[in-house]
């Protein structure tokens, strides 16, 4: 209020300015403070200029103007701005499911982006735009905006790529090359379908666009870079738009080097990539088989995915599939020794088509697993609690990912360390071996997670997994909290379901290992009452991953391949541990009884159960004795037996007035106007 007083004793006495000289040297302060009654303008200036204009005072009158050359302004009004940061929440919201929320602490990834993105998109006056206007973000608070370059569909004006991205790697430098990315995605789709002024009903090309990206970032996996980002959003126009627009998208990456050959290398660095202009092939053809493994006899079902792309029409295309050695066609297009052909067909840019056949893995040789652990017999791991008192791994029968029981952990919500380890090393004999498990978690995002540690010196020093997942890797990285994982990537999140995990331990050939699953808490669950489900692992296998049978799928054009693919169909080991699990026995008051299949774990594959009495006899009265025989594709066997007991029943009719008392008693069954046989006394 100092300084208000001040201006205002001068202005009530009639002064039609104030200059207040600062007592101290050195650059003026600003005054604090406002008045709302002040109506006459107020400047500070230094000691120095001060004592300059008191010296021109004592020679007579001066003559002085002052004007204001600064505008002091605040971005609560610049729309930019508060879309932008509105936008952060968006995109951490959707990206890696609906259980994460931080998604994006990786080096590649794009919040800043897609922030200035939306913010183009929810502040453009679409019935005027053009799309080579030079727009800013946060253009009210710092005239042309606070990026190095506007936004523009013009290369010159705006010259972000991927190049830029990867040599300037401050999040707001990635962002600025990622949203000028999605600017052209629109732009493309603008230049199509033209743009509606509504954003909230039309169905205009921004509109589109802008469904495009807010769907693939719900698309895109957790930690993504510029290819994820990229291809979630060519899914999306797949899943939204039947892939009209996917000639349109590639364009816009392609011209910012993000082409068909653009590699982002890691997403947990922004040096490793490689930026490309090119398109997609004229033609492609991808091959898959709906079995990641097969055993000997098992039957796979293969499909070869065709496409065009945007260079034109391509005719006379046909699909043509050769067989290896092993592999027999079943059905499913036209065989000749081991190449199976399809029709001839013709495609248009961006057209789709799908040809299967059906084929049977012949008589291989396959090998054993060094170990397998499904949670089910004799334990092979221990638990053990490096940190806290809450529970650690048990065999948990509730919700088992296969047979009857898994390997469960709950994730606290107080500091915890537990681990399940290997009881005793594996030698390892050479350098194909894998290690496989399947598993699913639920835990706090970014808090807690999971972690698959090795040991090659009997548990004295272990050493991350991380550099050696080959399939499903880690997806999270732990943020500095009181979790002993902090900083570290693990599992975390939501898996969204089960999944298979897939460790190469070709380094460790000639080694005695010893493997352990891990998993770190912090404190709190997010507001989760309680421990959250945490992680449950099953199926933890140690095997020789033989050769691939390679099945190559061509696409045959004038009588020359222009598009091929080659498919690994892997062969899944021996299980020597066939198991069978029988159901509990039967007591029946009836002679005809119907029991549930047993079931069976391992075994390769196909495995086939067998009953000494069928389900559906007729049993006679007394205990007999079921026995169940699991015989698997290689003629291993396993069996276990139940008891199917027929209670018999007295020919004595009672009506119902009688009182029957029956101490000590327990009656299976009863039925009308009689008592079980051997019932004990009846006393009228």
């Amino acid at each position: 209020m100092y300084f208000i007083n001040k201006v205002n004793f001068a202005q009530n006495a009639g002064a039609v300015g104030v200059i207040i000289v600062n007592n101290t040297g050195g650059s003026p302060p600003n005054m604090p403070g406002s008045g709302f009654t002040i109506t006459i303008p107020c400047l500070m200036v230094s000691q120095s200029d001060g004592n300059a204009l008191k010296s021109a005072l004592l020679g007579g009158p001066v003559s002085l103007t002052m004007q204001q050359t600064i505008i002091s302004v605040t971005s609560d009004f610049d729309n930019g701005v508060i879309t932008h940061e509105y936008g952060h929440g968006v995109s951490n919201r959707l990206t890696g499911g609906p259980s994460n929320t931080g998604c994006l602490s990786n080096a590649e990834q794009m919040g800043e982006g897609w922030s200035d993105y939306l913010a183009l998109m929810l502040t453009t006056n679409w019935t005027t735009a053009n799309k080579n206007d030079l727009r800013g973000i946060g253009s009210y608070v710092a005239g042309g905006g606070i990026r190095q370059y506007p936004y523009s569909y013009n290369l010159v004006a705006s010259p972000y790529d991927y190049n830029y991205a990867r040599n300037n790697t401050g999040v707001h430098a990635l962002g600025s090359a990622w949203a000028a990315m999605l600017w052209d995605v629109t732009w493309n789709i603008v230049d199509v379908v033209p743009a509606s002024a509504d954003m909230y009903n039309g169905t205009g090309g921004n509109n589109i666009a802008l469904n495009l990206v807010m769907e693939a970032m719900k698309l895109q996996p957790c930690q993504p870079g510029f290819a994820d980002g990229r291809d979630a959003i060519l899914l999306a126009d797949e899943l939204l738009y039947n892939g009209v627009h996917k000639c349109l998208i590639w364009q816009a990456f392609a011209r910012r080097g993000m082409g068909f050959s653009a590699s982002q290398g890691s997403s947990n660095s922004m040096t490793d990539g490689a930026q490309a202009t090119d398109m997609p092939p004229a033609m492609s053809i991808e091959l898959n088989s709906n079995k990641s493994s097969v055993y000997n006899g098992e039957t796979v079902n293969f499909t070869a995915d065709l496409e065009c792309g945007c260079s034109g029409n391509q005719n006379g295309i046909v699909p043509t599939v050769t067989l290896p050695a092993g592999l027999m066609h079943l059905n499913g297009g036209s065989a000749s020794g081991q190449t199976v052909t399809f029709p001839s067909t013709n495609f248009v840019p961006s057209q789709k088509q799908s040809f299967s056949f059906t084929a049977t893995l012949n008589n291989l040789v396959t090998t054993a697993p060094l170990f397998t652990d499904g949670a089910e017999g004799a334990a092979l791991f221990t638990a053990v609690s490096l940190l806290g008192s809450a529970p650690g791994y048990s065999v948990s029968a509730v919700s088992p990912i296969t047979g009857n029981n898994s390997w469960q952990v709950p994730a606290d919500d107080l500091p915890s360390d537990k681990i399940l380890v290997l009881n005793t090393p594996v030698s390892i004999p050479g350098s194909n071996y894998s290690l496989h498990f399947s598993h699913e978690f639920i835990t706090e995002s970014s808090y807690d997670g999971g972690i698959v540690e090795f040991s090659v010196n009997g548990g004295t020093s272990w050493t991350d997994a991380q550099a050696l997942f080959t399939q499903n890797g880690y997806n999270q990285t732990i943020v500095n909290t009181d979790n002993t994982l902090t900083g570290r990537q693990t599992f975390g999140g939501s898996s969204n379901g089960v999944m298979e995990s897939v460790i190469n331990l070709s380094s460790f050939s000639g080694a005695s290992l010893l493997v352990r699953f891990r998993l770190g808490t912090d404190t709190g669950n997010g507001g989760f009452s309680g421990a959250m489900p945490g992680w449950k692992i099953d199926n933890v296998w140690v095997y020789n991953e033989m050769p691939c049978l390679n099945v190559t799928a061509e696409a045959i054009q004038s009588g020359s391949p222009v598009a091929t693919d080659v498919y690994c169909q892997h062969i899944a080991p021996v299980s020597t541990d066939l198991s069978v699990i029988c159901p509990s026995g039967i007591v029946s008051c009836s002679n005809v009884v119907t029991y549930p299949s047993a079931s069976t774990t391992n075994g390769e594959g196909g495995n086939m159960l067998t009953y000494s009495t069928p389900s559906g006899s007729t049993f006679p009265s007394g205990i007999t004795t079921v026995t169940v025989t699991a015989t698997d594709t290689k003629g291993n066997t396993a069996t276990c037996s139940f008891n199917v007991e027929i209670t018999g029943q007295l020919a004595l009719a009672l009506t119902l007035r009688l009182r029957i008392v029956l101490p000590g008693l327990l009656i299976r069954c009863i039925t009308e106007g009689s008592l079980p046989a051997r019932s004990g006394v009846i006393r009228l």
